[in-house]
């Protein structure tokens, strides 16, 4: 019997054939106590996409975390069976800057999704739309490349323009909505042209039950494997996402793949009739 990911039998159904769902989840209260630990780390934020896992400031990161980590835990974590929060962070645009556009890509893998899938949680402090940063997914792409995932672009640069011309839906969300995302799923943001910044409430999901890996591929060497590193639990508040993990166990290296994809691929796949799809095949 396969695993299940939401309590409710409509919401899995929907976020393991579509890849996402939009749920009304936090208060005004909740809002408002995120964008109140918010002001007190602004100033990390204030590239053209900040980001506060990807800080160098260790204490502010397991701070942010502990912040995020507490208002998820208490109102998203009750829709899910048994996951827990690996990551909390923010994610921020500030206002009036066309460097901000996120570009295509996948989030790496931070579990084996054989049965489960690793979820993002996005959660607009604002109200987002087509001028301030708004998310854009390809709808049902976590089918598409479900292979093991380092950090990095979407491994497809030469289908970007078409997928972004073609088959990206972009979500406007209220202030308060949450994104449930399967990790697989492709998706990016345009720049935040607004006068305001855009402030997200982001996490990462996962099964409490399974181990936390951290995929690695050297790209220099050029030898196309890829690690696979069971990690601690608190390995994403601590460590980069692009160095080899100097901690954890080095569980396995299995060629790095990437499943075949291009335009006639994409097009079937967009007009295909998925009902409750199954996400467990892999290349590998």
């Amino acid at each position: 019997m396969t695993q299940r990911i939401f309590l409710d039998p409509a919401h899995e159904a929907a976020f393991r054939t579509e890849g996402y769902v939009v749920l009304d989840l936090l208060g005004q209260a909740d809002v408002a106590e995120l964008l109140a630990f918010y002001d007190t780390v602004e100033p990390m934020h204030r590239s053209p996409i900040g980001i506060s896992v990807l800080s160098n400031n260790l204490a502010q990161r397991a701070a942010i975390h502990a912040a995020v980590g507490a208002v998820f835990e208490r109102a998203l974590l009750p829709v899910l069976e048994d996951y827990r929060i690996a990551l909390g962070n923010y994610v921020v645009k500030p206002g009036n800057c066309l460097a901000g556009k996120f570009q295509l890509h996948q989030d790496p893998s931070f579990i084996d999704e054989g049965e489960l899938a690793g979820v993002t949680l996005w959660c607009p402090l604002c109200d987002v739309g087509a001028d301030n940063g708004y998310l854009g997914i390809v709808p049902r792409s976590h089918l598409l490349n479900q292979n093991y995932r380092p950090p990095g672009p979407l491994p497809y640069p030469q289908l970007v323009p078409l997928l972004e011309a073609g088959f990206m839906q972009y979500l406007p969300m209220r202030a308060g909505q949450v994104l449930f995302m399967d990790h697989r799923m492709f998706h990016g943001s345009p720049a935040n042209r607004s006068a305001h910044s855009r402030v997200v409430a982001a996490g990462v999901a996962v099964p409490r039950a399974q181990r936390l890996l951290y995929c690695h591929v050297d790209h220099q060497s050029g030898n196309g494997m890829l690690e696979i590193h069971e990690v601690a639990p608190d390995f994403y508040l601590r460590n980069s996402f692009s160095e080899r993990p100097a901690e954890g166990v080095h569980a396995e290296s299995i060629p790095y793949q990437v499943s075949a994809l291009s335009a006639a691929t994409l097009a079937a796949h967009a007009q295909a009739d998925f009902s409750f799809a199954s996400t467990t095949a892999r290349s590998n």
